[in-house]
């Protein structure tokens, strides 16, 4: 992840140290945000939200339903229309899109 964080600083012209950029893994990291009260809505008093499962790809085949995927995929395409952003879903996904 750091070379991510690095390239995404480059992006936006800012120039970070070593550390700051390791510091930005840590605190960005899996397990770090799912203990994170902010991201895991802990925040939010009696809301139980286990908005961090698991942290496997693909997950989400365990939750939505076909028509559902079909339902946020055509949502998807359309709010993304000429965006010019591609992204690769792998095989089983690109060949359903």
């Amino acid at each position: 992840m750091p070379s991510t964080i690095k390239k995404i600083a480059k992006f936006i012209g800012k120039q970070l140290s070593e550390e700051i950029v390791q510091a930005i893994a840590d605190q960005a990291s899996f397990t770090t945000m799912k203990k994170g009260g902010h991201v895991n809505y802990t925040w939010a008093g009696k809301l139980k939200i286990d908005f961090i499962r698991k942290g496997q790809v693909g997950d989400w085949k365990n939750y939505f339903t076909d028509e559902q995927s079909n339902r946020l995929d055509a949502l998807y395409a359309e709010r993304m229309a000429g965006s010019g952003l591609v992204f690769d879903y792998g095989e089983k996904l690109a060949a359903k899109l």
